[in-house]
């Protein structure tokens, strides 16, 4: 019977000392606050605008002057349906002299009014759009 009382007792306090460890094991992990985030991954295809109803405008002060472009953008098919956020033009190959295009449009075609740039009609050799939405 003596041994059988030190058995149980160490039993006894090894459950106890493994209650106390578990208790403040858990009190620290229920400290812990995660804030809700989300992460992802993806792709989709990059389609582009068509531009079409192309028009060129000459300063009246400066008539070798390309003062303004109009043109419409449509998405093409399975783009965007809504009008582009970021549209800027540009004459020259290899050039700098951008004009900003604004459209007050809401539906397709959007036609787009372009101006700032002065770039001359000798100098123009392409029309190059770039769309973001």
């Amino acid at each position: 019977m003596g041994i059988s009382r030190v058995i149980n007792r160490r039993t006894a306090v090894l459950g106890l000392l493994l209650m106390i460890l578990a208790a403040a094991g858990f009190g620290f992990a229920a400290s812990n606050t995660v804030e809700v985030s989300g992460a992802g991954d993806g792709a989709a295809t990059i389609t582009g605008y068509d531009i079409t109803n192309v028009d060129y405008s000459l300063d009246p002060g400066s008539p070798t002057v390309i003062d303004e472009i109009q043109f419409d953008v449509a998405a093409q098919a399975g783009g965007p349906t809504t009008r582009p956020d970021s549209v800027v033009a540009l004459l020259t190959t290899g050039g700098n002299d951008w004009y900003d295009c604004t459209s007050a449009d809401v539906t397709s075609p959007f036609t787009f009014v372009c101006t700032g740039g002065s770039t001359t009609a000798a100098a123009a050799d392409q029309l190059r759009v770039v769309a973001a939405n």
